[in-house]
């Protein structure tokens, strides 16, 4: 990157200088927007994404940069105790001093920032369902916050100050109840997943006649395996849903494993069932369980030890 600015101040014919300068310049904004918290939440999601960027901070002044707005923004929003024991731990205020070793500190700010977003991402995923219960009763606010709260869960380009301040207006709706522990419980909303039945056999429900009555009312709600093959099948699911799983062979017993995986994919991978030559050419397997994250049901078939 050193060559890139040397070949500006030469003044290098085989470079576009106008082109070098842009190129600089939006560097140097990007860098400008993330320290104003004005850069979309995931820019502070990935810090290999600004890796780049520690090469264009050389002539940047992060000091004044930092306190051209309120310096409360840099501070945490402040939640109720009873937030506190349903969202922990509460991240601390962005650190605003000692900025002159800058990509030190630039690597710092991302790595708090990120430690904000993902506090807001735990309440939001909470806090939701509750501002919509508050909604469907026509609190007042609670309508457009509803609004504003799932766009935040759902669009990674809004940026960290526009996140920052819904779930401030969160906060502020919120901070009047006195048991928002009942509450959350009596509205499902602590426990993003909950293994209800790994998988069973045990309601002895004869295959033959289950698929043939699945054919009849669903015919497109089934999948081949060849044999000496794995395969996998994969069903997308909505968040707060209830699921219900069944599995039924034509032919043979297989070797099964079912899996449920969020769309945030620093969730751990939930693994419902794994068993070898589960017989399900003569009972279904069925299984269930409540998320209130979206993701994927994942169904994997090892079929390379049987013959069809």
């Amino acid at each position: 990157m050193d060559f890139l600015f040397n070949t500006r101040k030469e003044q290098l014919h085989l470079m576009d200088n106008k082109q070098v300068d842009e190129f600089i310049q939006d560097a140097e904004k990007l860098i400008q927007q993330i320290l104003l918290l004005q850069g979309s939440c995931e820019k502070y999601r990935d810090p290999s994404n600004s890796t780049i960027l520690y090469c264009f901070m050389q002539s940047m002044d992060f000091k004044t940069i930092i306190t051209s707005i309120d310096l409360n923004q840099y501070k945490f929003p402040r939640p109720t105790e009873q937030i506190e024991l349903i969202v922990s731990p509460i991240p601390k205020d962005i650190h605003i001093t000692d900025v002159n070793i800058k990509e030190q500190y630039f690597q710092l700010f991302i790595q708090q920032a990120n430690e904000w977003l993902r506090w807001f991402d735990k309440f939001l995923l909470v806090f939701l369902h509750v501002v919509e219960w508050l909604k469907n009763w026509n609190v007042i606010g609670a309508a457009q916050l509803f609004n504003d709260m799932r766009t935040a869960r759902s669009n990674s380009s809004i940026t960290m100050i526009q996140m920052k301040t819904t779930v401030e207006k969160a906060l502020k709706l919120l901070r009047p109840f006195n048991d928002l522990q009942r509450l959350c419980h009596l509205l499902n909303c602590l426990t993003s997943f909950q293994l209800i039945d790994s998988g069973t056999q045990g309601n002895q429900i004869i295959s033959e006649n289950y698929i043939r009555e699945l054919k009849r009312l669903q015919p497109n709600n089934s999948f081949k395996v060849d044999s000496k093959m794995i395969f996998e099948y994969i069903i997308p699911i909505n968040g707060r849903q209830n699921v219900q799983w069944c599995i039924a062979s034509e032919k043979l017993a297989c070797n099964i494993e079912i899996t449920y995986q969020t769309t945030d994919f620093n969730d751990p991978l939930e693994l419902l069932y794994r068993k070898e030559k589960v017989p399900i050419d003569k009972y279904v397997l069925q299984g269930e369980y409540e998320t209130q994250r979206a993701g994927q049901l994942m169904i994997l078939i090892d079929n390379e030890t049987f013959s069809a």
